[in-house]
C-alpha cells in the first residue's frame, strides 16, 4: 500500500479527472474509490459535489484503489452520506479531482470549472450532517416547498409579493389591483399562512434560523457552484431538496415572517406602531423578492432604507444593538424576528437568498448580461474566501466577459500582481458603465489603507473591501443617473504599472470637514454628525461668499445663487430621495428639505448631554409663539418645553426625516470638502488640503487625485470617488478649463 499519485493519471486542458464512488453496505467501511479521466467533450453522467472544505489541518485518508489519498474530514463525512449501498457514484469533486499540489493544473482547471458545473447532470450542495432542529427545517421546507411550487412561489416579482402582502383594505379601494391569477396566488400564500399557526410558537423556526446561519452560504465559491448547474439539490444529511422547492419554501417562510411581524402586538412601543405599520412591510416586501430584474436594481434603495428603520426602532429599545436578550417589555420571539431583519441578522437571510437570486440571474438571459467581472467583484466583495486570491479566482465562472478581458488565472502570481492584472483589464477593455462598474468607474472600488501597500494607487485592495460602499451603489435607483463627465470616453493607457487617462482638473480642495463620529461601541448614530453637518454648513456659507465675490468665476451655479445655498442640504444625501412606494429615487426637492431640518433639529439635541432636560433647539411657528404668549409667566416656560419636545418627537417619527436620514449613508463615510472657488462636496476620508478633483472622461462621479512632483514630471495617486455638487451632471467641461492627461502611479 502506498500514497496515490495524481502523475499517473495526468490530465491535459480538455480533460478532467471524475472519481467512481464504490458502494458499501454499511456507513462505517471506509470510504472507497476509483479515478479515472475524460474528455469534456465525451463525458459520463456525473454529479458534481459542492459544500466547505472545512478545517485543512484536520485530514483523514480514504482508499484509491489500495492507495492512501489524504483528505479534509468534512469531504469524507460528505462521501459517507452520498455513499449507496449497492450501485457506484460518479462525481466530480475539486479536492479529490484537481492535483492541489500542482499550480499549473489548478491553473488549467479553474478555467474549465464552469464547463464542469453546467455539464454535470446535477450539482448536489453537502450542507453538513444537521442538528435535529436543522432536520426539522429541511423537512418543513420540503413539505412547505412543493405545495408553494403549485400555487407559483418560486419565480415571483416586486409585485407579487406586494399583492401578497397588502392590505385587504387596499385591495377594496382599488389602491393594489390584482387580476386572478395574482389574487389565486396571494389566496394560497394566506390559507398556508393560517395553517402554520402562531408565529410566535412556530416550531421549525429555530431550524431555520441555523440553516440561514450555515458557514455554506458564506462560502464565496458557493456562488458559481450553486448558480451554474442545470440542476442543484441541497442535501442535509440524508434529506435532499431540489433548489425550485428550496426557494419556493425560504420565499414562503420569509413572506410568514412578514405577515407576522406585521401582526404583531406593537403596545410596548405603541408610537413606533403605525409608522412601522405603513411603511416598514413594503420595504420588506422588496428586500425579500430579489427575484426579478427590477428587484436587482432597487436593493440598494430599500435595505438600507429598511434597516435603518429598524435600527431607529431597535436602538429606541435598547442602547446596545449586540444585545442577546430582549428589552424588558419586549416578547422574546418579537425580538428575534427584529434580529432577523436587523442589520447583523438581515445578513443572516441574505446570505441564502443572494446565492439563490444569483442562480436565478444566471439562468435568465437579462440577468446574466449584468454578471461582468467588473460587476461580480464589486456585488461580491463582502464574501468569505479562505484565501484572498480567490476574490478574483472565485468567480470567473460566472463572468460572461471573460474571454473579452483575457484573464488567465495564475495560482504562482503574487496578490498585487493577480490585482493589478485584473484591474487594468477591467479598466481598458469594459464598457465604462456606471451600472456594470466597468471602466475607469472601476476604480471607484479604490479605497485606503490598503492592506498591500504596493498595489498602484488605481488598484483596488479587493482584500479590504468588505465595508467599502460606493457612490453609484448608493445612487443605483435614480431616475436621472449622475454623468460627471457628460458621457464622452477617452483611451486609457496603461504601462509599468502608470495609467494614463485625461479628463478636466476641475479645483483645488482647501478645507476638509470632520468625519461623522462613531459612539463607543462603533455605531454612527445621530449625535455623531453634529460636527460634520456644522462643517457643511459653514462651507456652504462660504462657498456664496467665494462665489458671490469673484467677478471672474466660472462655477456653474454663479447666477444661481438659491443653488448655492441648497448644496447644504443636497450634498449629504448625494443630492437624491426615495421616490414614495416604488422602487425608485430622484433627485431631491423641498421634502428633502424638510427631512433635513427635522434631522438638523434631533442631531443637536442628541449632542447634548441634557438629554431629559431642556428645550430641544426645535423652532416655533409664529401661531406657536402667539399661544405662548397667553400663557402665564410662571408656566410659560414648561408649556415651551413641553410643545418644543412634542415637536421633536415627531421629528423622529416624522416620514421625510427618516427618508432623509436612511441616504446619509455615503456622508457617514466621507468628509465634507470646500474648494479654492468654492465647490463643496463629499470625499474620501483619506483626502487632504492641496489635492484635486477631477472629472475623468467616461467616470460617472469625479475623483480626487492628489498631485506629486511639478512641471512635466508631475503624477498623481489617486485618493478616490467624490460627489461635487454643480459638476455632476457633465458641468464640469461647460466651464472653459481645458483638459488635462493625468498619469496615475
Amino acid at each position: 500500500m502506498g500514497t496515490f499519485q495524481y502523475t499517473s493519471i495526468p490530465v491535459d486542458e480538455n480533460q478532467i479527472r471524475i472519481l467512481r464512488l464504490l458502494p458499501a453496505a454499511h456507513s462505517s467501511e471506509p470510504i472507497s474509490i476509483e479515478i479515472f479521466k475524460a474528455p469534456l467533450d465525451n463525458l459520463p453522467e456525473f454529479i458534481a459535489l459542492s459544500y466547505q472544505w472545512g478545517n485543512p489541518e484536520l485530514r483523514t485518508k480514504i482508499m484509491v484503489r489500495n492507495q492512501d489519498l489524504s483528505v479534509t474530514v468534512s469531504l469524507e463525512t460528505a462521501l459517507k452520506y452520498m455513499r449507496r449501498p449497492d450501485v457506484s457514484e460518479l462525481i466530480w469533486i475539486d479536492q479529490i479531482c484537481i492535483n492541489q499540489g500542482d499550480e499549473a493544473e489548478k491553473n488549467a482547471q479553474l478555467l474549465l470549472m464552469e464547463k464542469i458545473y453546467a455539464l454535470s447532470t446535477q450539482t448536489v450542495g453537502w450542507l453538513g450532517e444537521g442538528t435535529s432542529q436543522l432536520m426539522k427545517a429541511m423537512r418543513y421546507l420540503r413539505e412547505i416547498g412543493v405545495r408553494t411550487l403549485e400555487i407559483g412561489l418560486k419565480d415571483v416579482t416586486a409585485s407579487d409579493f406586494q399583492a401578497i402582502l397588502a392590505d385587504e383594505s387596499d385591495l377594496a379601494s382599488g389602491i393594489v389591483v390584482l387580476d386572478d391569477a395574482t389574487r389565486a396566488m396571494r389566496d394560497g400564500v394566506h390559507r398556508l399562512i393560517i395553517e402554520q399557526g402562531d408565529f410566535f410558537v412556530f416550531k421549525p423556526h429555530d431550524g431555520l434560523v441555523q440553516l440561514c446561519r450555515l458557514q455554506y452560504f458564506k462560502r464565496g465559491w458557493i456562488h458559481q457552484e450553486v448558480a451554474i448547474p442545470k440542476k442543484l439539490m441541497l442535501k442535509c444529511g440524508d434529506i435532499s431538496l431540489d433548489s425550485d422547492t428550496f426557494a419556493a419554501g425560504m420565499n414562503f417562510y420569509l413572506i410568514f415572517i412578514l405577515v407576522s411581524f406585521d401582526r404583531i402586538d406593537w403596545s410596548f412601543q405603541p408610537q413606533q406602531s403605525q409608522f412601522l405599520r405603513d411603511n416598514l412591510v413594503h420595504r420588506l416586501m422588496e428586500w425579500v423578492s430579489g427575484l426579478s430584474q427590477s428587484v436587482w436594481r432597487s436593493l440598494q434603495a430599500w435595505i438600507p432604507w429598511m434597516l435603518r428603520l429598524l435600527s431607529n426602532l431597535l436602538y429606541s429599545l435598547s442602547p446596545s444593538r449586540e444585545q442577546k436578550r430582549p428589552p424588558t417589555g419586549v416578547p422574546p420571539r418579537v425580538f428575534e424576528v427584529m434580529n432577523m431583519v436587523m442589520p447583523r441578522g438581515a445578513r443572516i437571510t441574505d446570505n441564502v437568498m443572494q446565492v439563490l437570486v444569483l442562480r436565478t440571474w444566471y439562468h435568465s438571459v437579462e440577468g446574466r448580461r449584468r454578471l461582468t467581472m467588473a460587476q461580480l467583484l464589486h456585488k461580491y466583495r463582502a464574501t468569505e474566501f479562505t484565501k484572498q486570491v480567490d476574490r478574483v479566482h472565485g468567480v470567473l465562472g460566472l463572468a460572461t466577459d471573460l474571454e473579452k478581458l483575457g484573464f488567465k488565472p495564475n495560482m504562482s502570481r503574487s496578490l498585487e500582481d493577480t490585482y493589478t492584472d485584473i484591474t487594468k483589464r477591467i479598466i481598458q477593455k469594459s464598457v465604462s458603465d456606471a451600472e456594470k462598474m466597468g471602466g475607469i468607474n472601476f476604480m471607484s472600488l479604490v479605497s485606503f489603507p490598503k492592506s498591500i501597500t504596493e498595489l498602484p494607487s488605481w488598484v483596488p485592495d479587493f482584500s479590504r473591501l468588505k465595508e467599502i460602499s460606493t457612490l453609484s451603489e448608493a445612487t443605483t435607483t435614480l431616475t436621472t443617473p449622475f454623468d460627471a463627465s457628460s458621457g464622452i470616453k477617452h483611451p486609457i493607457s496603461i504601462k509599468a504599472r502608470i495609467l494614463l487617462c485625461c479628463g478636466i482638473p476641475v479645483d483645488e480642495i482647501t478645507h476638509i470637514g470632520r468625519m461623522w463620529e462613531a459612539d463607543h461601541e462603533g455605531e454612527k448614530k445621530l449625535a455623531g454628525g453634529l460636527k460634520p453637518l456644522t462643517d457643511m454648513k459653514i462651507f456652504c456659507h462660504t462657498s456664496r461668499s467665494i462665489v458671490s465675490e469673484d467677478p471672474f468665476s466660472s462655477h456653474p451655479f454663479r447666477d444661481k445663487p438659491q443653488k448655492l445655498a441648497e448644496a447644504e442640504w443636497r450634498v449629504p444625501i448625494l443630492d437624491h430621495e426615495s421616490v414614495s412606494n416604488t422602487s425608485y429615487s430622484q433627485r431631491a426637492t423641498k421634502l428633502s428639505l424638510k427631512g433635513y431640518q427635522e434631522l438638523s433639529y434631533m442631531v443637536s439635541w442628541s449632542s447634548q448631554e441634557r438629554v431629559y432636560s431642556g428645550n430641544p433647539p426645535v423652532p416655533l411657528t409664529p401661531a406657536e409663539e402667539e399661544c405662548l404668549s397667553q400663557v402665564a409667566p410662571p408656566d410659560k416656560i414648561l408649556a415651551e418645553m413641553r410643545l418644543k419636545r412634542d415637536k421633536f418627537g415627531k421629528c423622529g417619527l416624522s416620514v421625510e426625516r427618516n427618508n432623509y436620514d436612511i441616504h446619509l449613508d455615503m456622508f457617514r463615510l466621507m468628509r465634507p470638502f470646500l474648494t479654492r472657488k468654492g465647490f463643496v462636496g463629499l470625499g474620501p476620508p483619506a483626502m487632504e488640503p492641496g489635492d484635486l478633483v477631477c472629472v475623468l472622461y467616461g467616470a460617472s462621479f469625479p475623483f480626487v487625485l492628489r498631485p506629486h512632483g511639478n512641471g512635466a514630471e508631475r503624477k498623481y495617486s489617486l485618493v478616490g470617488e467624490s460627489y461635487c455638487h454643480g459638476i455632476m451632471d457633465g458641468e464640469a467641461l461647460q466651464m472653459g478649463i481645458q483638459n488635462q492627461e493625468f498619469l496615475l502611479t
